[in-house]
């Protein structure tokens, strides 16, 4: 039993859809390069409904996201970094510039028969919080589309996994799920300090792999995740960003990732909230390359 589950910790370390809750042994690594797109004509109200926009709004983010396995089972660091957010408002304009960056440190406390995981993330503000225009007018519109939140927080986490693969059953599984504190600090808006609300963000995520030949190099999963922020109504930001305070949300992603070659994969995603404030009511779509060491 135990060289079951072994194996099965195995499989499930090198599925790049359970992140973090896997760490990975010394010397191992993953890279993803992704592209994401949301555009929308509203937008979710600090009293969580929708709201019209005067002119659609659309993001654009090329980031980049990094696992690498330092210490087996006690020490995986990661990296999500964005290098592009592209915001704009039709025919009002538009800020292009850095988006921000969080690192990880993750240490497996348990790791049979399944896996609990504890983490910590630091996020860096390397976006814009407050992006200029060339007049009052401009000005005014780039500082409502910030590429950044302007500043420093802190994501304590804790991170359960398990896997299975039923003997007659056609599909191996794994489930995780996560919750999180954000503990957050002070940013500037339109030149004003101003606090943020500290947030709790949650996950549960199911996935499967079909073992049959050919098909195993696909793995699907399907996750309900959120941040609840602690922002009162009348302290949330009303904006299609998605960096002010009091962001809220609660959404739902399908993904699918294939193996092309080696460690060479590709992923595409779909995501949507059901309950959101502070945010654009659209849809996001994202394609991603990766590869495994």
């Amino acid at each position: 039993m135990r060289g079951v589950i072994a194996a099965l910790l195995g499989v499930f370390w090198t599925c790049p859809l359970a992140a973090q809750t896997w760490t990975r042994e010394a010397g191992s690594a993953y890279v993803d390069a992704s592209i994401g797109y949301v555009a929308g004509g509203s937008i979710y109200g600090p009293d969580f409904n929708k709201l019209t926009l005067a002119t659609p709004y659309s993001q654009l983010v090329v980031a980049s996201y990094a696992e690498v396995g330092l210490i087996d089972r006690w020490l995986t660091t990661t990296v999500a970094a964005e290098w592009l957010r592209r915001n704009q408002l039709a025919e009002q304009g538009r800020t292009t510039g850095l988006g921000d960056t969080r690192i990880g440190f993750w240490s497996g406390l348990v790791t049979e028969p399944f896996r609990l995981t504890v983490g910590l993330w630091l996020g860096i503000p390397t976006g814009d919080p407050q992006p200029s225009g060339n007049s009052p007018d401009t000005n005014l519109i780039a500082r409502s589309l910030p590429t950044g939140d302007g500043e420093w927080d802190l994501e304590p986490q804790v991170r359960w996994g398990i896997g299975v693969s039923p003997t007659a059953w056609p599909f191996t599984h794994y489930a995780q799920a996560a919750v999180g504190y954000q503990v957050r600090t002070q940013t500037q808006v339109f030149g004003v300090a101003q606090d943020i609300a500290d947030g709790v963000t949650y996950l549960i995520e199911f996935g499967a792999q079909p073992r049959q030949r050919g098909l195993d190099r696909l793995w699907l999963s399907a996750k309900l995740y959120g941040l609840e922020s602690l922002a009162s109504s009348s302290e949330a930001a009303s904006g299609a960003v998605g960096l002010g305070n009091g962001v809220t949300y609660t959404a739902y992603q399908v993904r699918v990732y294939a193996r092309l070659y080696d460690g060479l994969g590709v992923a595409a995603s779909f995501e949507s909230a059901l309950r959101a404030r502070s945010i654009v009511a659209a849809p996001v779509w994202r394609l991603a390359v990766s590869y495994q060491l």
